[in-house]
């Protein structure tokens, strides 16, 4: 099946699956359930019946990524992203273990990153995004009060085969 022939019962069904693959990976585990990869990234993978994700990164603070989606062996999805948290904070394991939080708060109206908002007592986070689990792009940032102290861009969509 080609990504062009998806009908709308097929992303649902796709959004279903990363939401859960995101929750099972980073979300869940952060770096402690990664593999290092012979290049330099670290790789988070899930599988669940005919699907498979892979969250590939490199770097730290900066870092890069792609996560990509495979149906029966082809990828048939992909998201880049980008981010970093500002060289000002002290506590970055602080400010990824609350990312981690928004991140498992992730649902299928926007299976990309995090939800629009959500906020404990020290730190507040918004996703701003456009499109669906087809196309989509957007951008999330994390503030301490006024001052925004992480930030990522992130983009992607289904790949045609």
């Amino acid at each position: 099946m080609t990504s062009d022939t998806l009908i709308k019962a097929d992303t649902d069904v796709l959004a279903s699956f990363l939401v859960e693959a995101k929750r099972k990976t980073y979300a869940a585990n952060g770096e402690s359930g990664e593999e290092r990869r012979a290049d330099g990234g670290r790789e988070l993978t899930y599988e669940s019946g005919q699907f498979l994700y892979r969250d590939r990164y490199y770097g730290f603070n900066p870092f890069v990524g792609q996560e990509l989606v495979f149906k029966k062996g082809q990828c048939i999805w992909a998201m880049n992203y980008y981010g970093e948290v500002s060289p000002e904070v002290v506590d970055v394991k602080a400010v990824y273990a609350f990312l981690k939080a928004a991140l498992r708060e992730v649902d299928t109206r926007n299976p990309f990153r995090g939800p629009y908002n959500f906020t404990d007592e020290k730190y507040s986070y918004q996703n701003v995004c456009g499109g669906n689990v087809e196309r989509f792009n957007g951008r999330e940032v994390i503030k301490r009060g006024d001052f925004e102290i992480y930030k990522l861009s992130y983009q992607g969509g289904l790949v045609k085969i």
